[in-house]
């Protein structure tokens, strides 16, 4: 923080009391001087108009956020329809399986072994 400045004032004059206009000019430079320093680092600290044009709006990540749910959702429908194709196939396995296992039986063969 910056201190009033003094104008050389002399051990003696240092104890007297001060002017209005003297106080009211040394008050001015405090202050100049102090939103000089804030100034620079409101600039140095926060985002202007400029940096932030180009970032994503509110709606823009609306946007992208349906799209990647229509995206996951074709992903679970592709999921579920390979699903159901998967547990059909194994259920015909299963049936074959058990027809070829039958006929081993009726016709003496030995089983295959995996």
């Amino acid at each position: 923080m910056t201190t009033i400045l003094t104008e050389d004032l002399t051990p003696e004059q240092e104890n007297e009391p001060v002017t209005k206009g003297f106080f009211k000019r040394e008050l001015k430079q405090v202050l100049k001087s102090e939103f000089e320093d804030f100034s620079q680092k409101m600039f140095r600290t926060f985002a202007t108009k400029d940096d932030i044009k180009d970032l994503a709006t509110k709606d823009d990540l609306k946007q992208f956020k349906n799209e990647i749910l229509e995206a996951v959702d074709g992903i679970t429908k592709d999921y579920k329809n390979h699903k159901e194709e998967h547990d059909m196939n194994k259920a015909a396995h299963d049936r074959f399986e058990e027809r070829i296992t039958a006929v081993e039986v009726k016709t003496g063969i030995k089983p295959a072994t995996a």
